[in-house]
């Protein structure tokens, strides 16, 4: 997650900019001259978001004066192996439209290095979601063309039998085997666990419940008090629900709805 503060004046300016990726709103061109997305094998998926949280006023209904927070250029991705070795080859790939979306930022000059200011504002996570562990961009391709093949293949109608079914399996086996021998396939072997990312799973997984388990005492002891706390501040803490105004609303219609899934961020100031 590459981060930093929008120069004084460019909100509208870098989100012009940045619309100038898309083949229609809402939905980024995977070959756009800014930064082709589509050419890096590595990457799952990554965005450019502006950060400006409009609900940094709502802690004034508890007397405390909003803060001046900046507007935020943020630029995420997740990638298969080292995000350095993948913010480099975008470096030297696409380094004329990155210059011109960072230059929107306070601190970029003319004759900065991409990368070295990538790498300088990129912010470690606290949290990360990974829907399968290990399933690279490779694989999740090939497994695409691969069903895509025996999807054309497979007959239409019920079968007559299991026999019938197991006929067609070895059928589906011998085809795909005769594809992947003359290229039109590819199923590429996947790459072994990393030793090192075995051990620490290991001992992640043993020492989580051993921590709880030593604390679960004092969890039993707290449990009446937390639950009280939070019942309490559940029927005091005032409700915030302002109505979002009609410009908003029309800003997201326009790109929603366009593909299988919709982009969202949710931002929160602390």
């Amino acid at each position: 997650m590459v981060i930093a503060p929008l120069a004084a004046g460019h909100d509208e300016g870098v989100r012009q900019t940045l619309e100038r990726m898309n083949a229609v709103p809402g939905m980024a061109d995977p070959r756009n001259s800014l930064l082709p997305f589509g050419t890096f094998e590595t990457l799952h998926f990554a965005r450019f978001a502006v950060l400006d949280d409009p609900s940094a006023a709502d802690i004034q209904v508890y007397g405390v004066r909003r803060a001046p927070l900046p507007t935020y250029l943020a630029f995420m991705g997740d990638c298969d192996g080292s995000a350095r070795e993948l913010l480099g080859a975008m470096a030297r790939q696409a380094d004329s439209g990155l210059r011109e979306v960072f230059a929107h930022c306070a601190d970029f000059a003319a004759g900065t290095d991409v990368l070295s200011w990538m790498l300088a504002h990129d912010r470690p996570h606290a949290a990360t979601y990974v829907n399968w562990v290990g399933r690279t961009v490779v694989q999740i391709k090939e497994e695409s063309a691969l069903q895509r093949a025996l999807s054309a293949r497979v007959p239409r109608r019920p079968l007559d039998s299991g026999v019938d079914a197991q006929r067609l399996r070895a059928d589906l086996v011998a085809f795909v085997d005769a594809e992947v021998a003359a290229g039109r396939l590819r199923l590429t072997p996947p790459a072994p666990t990393p030793l090192g990312w075995l051990i620490a799973h290991l001992a992640y997984f043993i020492t989580v419940p051993v921590i709880a388990l030593l604390l679960s005492p004092l969890l039993v002891v707290l449990l009446p008090f937390l639950l009280w706390q939070l019942r309490r501040l559940e029927t005091t803490d005032p409700e915030i629900c302002p109505r979002p105004a009609i410009e908003a609303l029309q800003i997201l219609q326009r790109i929603e709805d366009v593909d299988v899934s919709n982009q969202y961020t949710a931002i929160g100031s602390l």
